[in-house]
């Protein structure tokens, strides 16, 4: 039986795989620690739709890579506040929000 989805997505945004820019343009240094100003911090998506099968190299909120294998048109229930581009070869993919 399907999961009824709480809160539809409500903004895509294209999303340009990089090792140093966040989701919402916050970035990390060389040493691997967030750059930010005043108390923000990086903003996780809700999700990610794939455009293309490949793998994906995703950062947590902690800041942990972890590379997973995704098909064309999944859905990766994953709140990424990156994308890396190192290990990331599935092209075409969308943060989605809800705001």
């Amino acid at each position: 039986m399907p999961q009824e989805q709480l809160h539809p997505y409500n903004k895509a945004v294209a999303i340009t795989p990089s090792d140093t820019v966040n989701l919402d343009g916050t970035v990390v240094s060389t040493t691997g620690t967030f750059q930010t100003t005043g108390n923000t911090k990086p903003i996780p998506c809700e999700a990610i739709s794939i455009g293309l099968t490949g793998n994906i190299a995703v950062v947590s909120e902690s800041g942990v890579a972890t590379t997973l294998a995704v098909t064309v048109g999944q859905i990766l229930t994953f709140k990424a506040i990156r994308v890396n581009s190192t290990n990331t070869t599935a092209t075409g993919n969308m943060a989605l929000y809800t705001v």
